[in-house]
């Protein structure tokens, strides 16, 4: 999911920018130490420290507001009378469990999107489905979830993103057929395993709003 990537590359932006902090530091008590002047080396550094600074949290928030038109699908089956969530895997994401995620395209509503996303991925037609309305909050409250939270400079800009959710119910008794370009792997699992497989907090926050909802409102 691009929104773990996103997370996941600020992080390192991060680390780049305390590297280039303790450089520049390192650098000026040299400067103080010796009483030279700078040096055309120490002013090239400086030059990209700042540079860096102020390119790399704007490269974050481009990034991040793309986020707008993302879509995001969570889908459950009933096994007999027990719920049931559709997990993938997807490789290049760490390995992370997750719902169906896709892209918004041009001319698409966003209905049409989460169908074309579930077939892309699932090869599935789902009997049920409708939006359903997460509230924003739930993307940067902090709870008892570990991991998946965005640097300080980020919150006030996750506050204004827009996840498009959806639901769908499937009723088809066949395996998913893969997107070879996509997912690795699956798995139909209840909401106590599916929870414990994801990685990040922010989708096992998301999944258990999803199922209290479905508790509350059985969609059989």
């Amino acid at each position: 999911m691009k929104w773990n990537k996103i997370k996941k590359l600020n992080r390192i932006f991060y680390i780049i920018q305390i590297i280039l902090t303790l450089s520049f530091i390192f650098f000026a008590l040299i400067i103080i130490i010796l009483g030279e002047k700078l040096s055309y080396t120490t002013i090239i550094l400086l030059i990209g420290y700042v540079i860096i600074c102020i390119t790399l949290p704007i490269a974050s928030k481009i990034g991040l507001l793309t986020l707008r038109n993302r879509v995001s699908v969570h889908l459950f089956r009933y096994d007999d009378s027990d719920l049931e969530f559709l997990m993938i895997k997807r490789a290049k994401l760490s390995d992370n469990w997750q719902c169906l995620t896709g892209a918004l395209k041009k001319g698409e509503s966003l209905l049409e999107s989460a169908k074309r996303i579930i077939f892309e991925e699932t090869g599935y037609i789902p009997a049920l489905i409708f939006p359903v309305d997460i509230p924003q909050e739930l993307y940067t409250e902090n709870d008892e979830d570990e991991g998946d939270e965005f640097p300080p400079h980020l919150q006030e800009l996750v506050k204004e993103l827009k996840i498009h959710n959806f639901i769908a119910r499937i009723d088809q008794p066949h395996d998913p057929v893969l997107n070879p370009a996509e997912p690795t792997d699956w798995k139909w699992c209840n909401f106590e395993t599916a929870y414990k497989i994801i990685k990040w907090a922010v989708e096992k926050k998301t999944l258990r709003f999803v199922y209290n909802y479905l508790i509350k409102n059985p969609l059989k």
